[in-house]
């Protein structure tokens, strides 16, 4: 009995999957680094973090421009990331906030290195934290 139930199921998946056909196309492409939010009261937007003018840019799905957020950031600290672009996360407004890093290049003469700074900002660029 075990074994028909299997076969059964078996067949019914096959039939079902030749059916079942897509094909990926693309849609739209960026010339920086873009990545894909879920925002808890706007819904699902794609956003790109555009080092050069640091700004983060938020479009809807159909790729039309939502929202921009440019950061003012020290003299020579250049952007690094942007993640958790959300609505919810770290207050409870309907304003679109993220994590920014940032970085500067310090050059002491013997020593080299970067320095990180991660700030978390509000849509109107007011710092949460």
């Amino acid at each position: 009995m075990k074994r028909i139930v299997i076969v059964l199921y078996s067949l019914l998946f096959l039939c079902f999957s030749q059916n079942l056909k897509s094909q990926i196309s693309l849609e739209n492409t960026y010339n920086v680094s873009a990545g894909v939010a879920w925002l808890e009261l706007s819904g699902t937007k794609y956003y790109v973090m555009d080092v050069a003018n640091s700004q983060c840019r938020i479009y809807n799905l159909d790729h039309s421009l939502w929202k921009t957020m440019s950061f003012s950031l020290p003299a020579n600290n250049y952007l690094y990331d942007i993640q958790y672009v959300t609505q919810n996360i770290f207050d409870q407004d309907s304003e679109v906030e993220c994590l920014v890093t940032y970085y500067e290049y310090i050059d002491n003469g013997s020593t080299q290195y970067y320095e990180y700074t991660t700030v978390v900002y509000n849509e109107d660029l007011q710092v949460l934290l």
